[in-house]
């Protein structure tokens, strides 16, 4: 039967395990609705840090010397510490890191600029000027101290409050000298001497560049105290030379404040257990940084799997350009906001926009006054492994959970579909192709539905079997009970036959013996097949050669159908033999000839060939004359199916004697079968016996 299933049960419990899958999906919707949480909750932790750090340093305002100066007295400048050693050449790649910081100065008339670094290192301070400058204009050889040429100033105040004013105005590029112009108070005011003097401890380089020129100095930290200021004059004509503009840091013609980072705050922010990847700044109140601790690079651990994970959630990076390295002055929207007495918090991207980060900005009080800013900040590469972490984990449990589930699904489906297949095979084999029951008993006793589907299956079957017997038994039945009253019948019909009785009357008669005949020929043949059950199972097995059974019939089927022509052909080995009872084997041959010949033109002759093939004795009956019916082939074998007119009157026909051959067969574990011609002009009828020799 074919089967009219599409989308069997397996199918359906595989397409309902990947809802497991589902799992993963909601685990992973739930971890980027955590990042939200995560981050406020960074926010919190950096704020918390700062505001301790601010604690911590609240009302030590003699760790800020620059409180309290603010614009009314100067502008602080920013010392970094220097790290490595500068050569003074004029050149300035080496302070590049401070150069990104510096700020950018200008003359009012607006052709000048300057940006200004300090660094200090081994007892000294470093200082360079990068100037750009449309015209640059050397001091004149033979007039070493007129000003009338581009040059730097530098006001400093010692330790003493002793002011030195030291000038720089050199007439070529190279190693500069540096010359100290004396002051004198006079009447409140300092006063210039008259005359320069040559200084051998300041020396430096001066160096052209393509928009102007670059100043290296190197000063003795000793000589400079705690206060510096510059003027730089510009003068871009060398006939008049005549001053154009100065960029002028002094406030009040005082220099300005020098401020350092302080070891003081270091060590206390040192003493604190910052977080791993958490930096903290201490700052002044202009952004420099006075102190500062920690690294935003954090050490990352790669989780199993991790190709797997990174097109869900992006890796947390542990490269990233970290721009504010080394920075010695912070500016943006926290710190503003910190310098305003409130709590900043700023989200950023570094430069290679690997990485976020978060600062967290406190300010730092020392009464009612803000002496500095405490800044906190920390990428967000612990969220996400965090973040990876979770869902590392839910990912492999749920996939371990999908597998077991898909597992456990297709077990139970390849069981439950081995077990309905096996159902209806033991269905399909407890009926045979002539409709007999075979056996009642279907499936097993299964605790489920199946197993209650088997019971009734088994139930039917029984049912089934019990009605087949019924009928089974029937012409036997019938035949008894039907003998009596036939031969009471032909005993009153010969009674009659042997009295006087009219002509008119005597035809009554006589078809009244004919219609008790054709009763008993039926029941002959109904007997007949009754008994065959019993016969079948009385009958001895013997090996008989096969010639021998089969052309023997064939010389009395020419005496008993002299109208009919018969053709044999044994196309076998002469020893082929087959296990049968022979006279059950000459009863299953003569059914079938009397079949072929109600059938056959008697013009051509009917045909019995013998042969071999695959140790089976092959016995083909054919007979020319009408095809059987359509999709009838397999029914003929049936009890009661006939295919002959029922307008014939001569002998009654109830079907059996198909049905008597193919009991046979079976009960000698052979097949039978018919088919019409190829060229439809008749039919043959096929039998397979087992054979040997």
């Amino acid at each position: 039967m074919k089967k009219t299933f599409s989308f069997s049960i397996r199918k359906k419990l595989l397409l309902l395990s990947v809802a497991v899958l589902s799992l993963p999906y909601v685990g992973y919707q739930y971890v980027r609705e955590m990042e939200h949480y995560l981050r406020e909750g960074l926010e919190i932790s950096l704020t918390g840090t700062a505001s301790s750090v601010s604690g911590l340093l609240s009302g030590q305002e003699e760790l800020f010397p620059q409180a309290g100066y603010g614009a009314a007295r100067t502008i602080p400048l920013f010392v970094h510490p220097m790290k490595q050693v500068v050569q003074i050449d004029g050149y300035s790649e080496e302070w590049d890191a401070w150069l990104e910081w510096a700020e950018n100065r200008s003359s009012m008339e607006g052709t000048l600029s300057a940006k200004i670094v300090f660094s200090e290192r081994a007892g000294y301070l470093y200082a360079l000027f990068l100037i750009k400058d449309d015209a640059l204009i050397y001091q004149r050889p033979d007039k070493p101290f007129d000003n009338e040429s581009d040059q730097i100033e530098i006001f400093i105040e010692d330790n003493e409050n002793n002011r030195h004013h030291y000038w720089i105005a050199p007439s070529a590029p190279g190693q500069i000298s540096a010359y100290e112009q004396g002051m004198i108070w006079n009447e409140d005011i300092w006063e210039e001497e008259p005359v320069p003097r040559s200084v051998t401890n300041i020396t430096g380089a001066w160096q052209g560049s393509k928009n102007g020129y670059i100043l290296e100095l190197k000063i003795p930290a000793r000589m400079v105290g705690q206060s510096l200021g510059v003027i730089i004059s510009d003068v871009d004509n060398k006939t008049t030379r005549q001053l154009k503009g100065t960029i002028n840091t002094l406030t009040d013609e005082r220099p300005n404040q020098l401020v350092r980072a302080s070891s003081e705050i270091g060590a206390v922010i040192e003493k604190l257990d910052i977080t791993e990847g958490r930096r903290v700044w201490v700052l002044d109140t202009a952004g420099h940084v006075l102190a500062s601790y920690g690294d935003l690079k954090h050490k990352t651990r790669s989780q199993p799997l991790n190709r797997l994970y990174s097109w869900i959630l992006p890796s947390a990076v542990s490269r990233f350009k970290d721009d504010l390295a080394g920075a010695s002055r912070l500016q943006g929207s926290d710190v503003s906001a910190a310098l305003a007495g409130k709590t900043g918090i700023r989200w950023r991207s570094s430069p290679d926009g690997n990485a976020a980060i978060v600062t967290s900005a406190q300010p730092i009080r020392s009464g009612h006054d803000l002496i500095g800013v405490v800044v906190a900040e920390e990428t967000t590469g612990n969220i996400q492994t965090v973040q990876r972490k979770a869902m590392a984990d839910l990912f492999t449990k749920s996939l371990l959970v999908f597998v077991a589930v898909t597992l456990l699904l297709l077990l139970f489906a390849s069981n439950l579909s081995s077990r309905i297949r096996r159902l209806r095979r033991e269905a399909d084999e407890a009926i045979d192709e002539h409709g007999r029951v075979m056996h009642t008993t279907v499936g097993k006793p299964w605790r489920d539905e199946l197993g209650d589907l088997s019971l009734h299956y088994s139930e039917m079957l029984e049912r089934l079997k019990q009605y087949n017997d019924y009928l089974e038994s029937l012409a036997g039945k019938l035949s008894h009970e039907l003998r009596t009253p036939m031969a009471v019948v032909q005993s009153s019909l010969e009674s009659l036959d042997s009295a006087n009785l009219a002509e008119d009357d005597k035809i009554y008669v006589d078809r009244a013996k004919n219609g008790v005949n054709r009763l008993q020929t039926l029941v002959t043949r109904l007997s007949e097949a009754a008994r065959l059950e019993g016969a079948l199972q009385a009958s001895e097995i013997e090996l008989i050669p096969v010639n021998d059974i089969f052309s023997g019939c064939v010389e009395g089927y020419r005496a008993a159908y002299p109208q009919q022509s018969f053709q044999y052909e044994f196309d076998a080995s002469s020893e082929l033999k087959i296990f049968c009872a022979p006279d059950l084997v000459v009863q299953m041959l003569d059914k079938l000839v009397s079949n072929a010949v109600d059938f056959s033109k008697h013009d051509r002759p009917i045909k019995i060939n013998i042969s071999e093939h695959k140790r089976m004795t092959v016995v083909k009956i054919i007979n020319y004359g009408p095809p059987l019916p359509e999709k009838l082939e397999e029914q003929l074998f049936d009890s009661m199916i006939s295919v002959r007119n029922s307008d014939d009157k001569e002998e009654p026909h109830l079907g059996l004697g198909l049905y008597i051959a193919r009991l046979i067969v079976e009960f000698h574990k052979g097949e039978l079968h018919a088919d019409n011609l190829s060229t439809g002009d008749g039919a043959v009828f096929t039998v397979k016996l087992p054979s040997y020799g």
